[in-house]
């Protein structure tokens, strides 16, 4: 197989070859400092982290002193994945399909950015009405390469205090997005997506 990559007529291709660490451990990331891109040590090989997604969260959006979040979701399949929740906790954590509610504790209220690393491509977001939509204020960035499948129907139905979608959001594969944006009324501009 040959691979033929031509720029732009007039056009400078450059390729990057990240230097990776020496004796990384299983499960260690690193970010490449040129790039911003996450990478994974994992079985003796350095691979992209690549389903990584983010949104940040206010406990107290609906009921001061809330010190709970919780993540809904509707898997069509398992979802193998790590939440970082915000407040210097990661739990790796197996979803399994149909509507699951992961809920979280925090130390003190306040505002927070989850950072979700999904490796099997099967997390999808599904608040569908739920109290707990509201406390999102903010999707993105990074979305760094997320792709959200085939079906946002209900995702974040009922985030009314969403106030920024980020740019970059991979849509390109989603053939339904019944009421996945409804009750957002706080948007006041909204990316393109494809």
């Amino acid at each position: 197989m040959t691979l033929i990559i031509q720029p732009p007529s007039g056009g400078k291709l450059t390729l990057h070859q990240p230097q990776y660490p020496a004796s990384p451990a299983a499960g260690e990331e690193w970010t490449d400092p040129s790039t911003g891109t996450v990478w994974v040590y994992d079985n003796g090989n350095w691979i992209l982290s690549y389903n990584n997604w983010s949104f940040t969260i206010d406990t107290e959006a609906v009921t001061p002193g809330v010190t709970t979040f919780s993540i809904i979701t509707n898997n069509p399949a398992a979802c193998y994945c790590e939440i970082d929740w915000g407040d210097g906790q990661k739990q790796p954590l197996t979803i399994g399909t149909g509507v699951v509610t992961t809920t979280h504790t925090y130390a003190a209220a306040g505002t927070y950015e989850i950072s979700i690393r999904d490796t099997s491509g099967a997390f999808r977001p599904y608040y569908n009405n739920n109290a707990e939509a509201a406390k999102i204020t903010a999707l993105g960035p990074p979305w760094l390469g997320y792709s959200f499948g085939t079906n946002l129907e209900r995702a974040w139905f009922g985030g009314s205090n969403i106030t920024a979608i980020a740019a970059g959001m991979d849509t390109s594969s989603v053939t339904n997005f019944l009421n996945s944006w409804r009750s957002c009324s706080s948007l006041t501009s909204f990316p393109l997506i494809d």
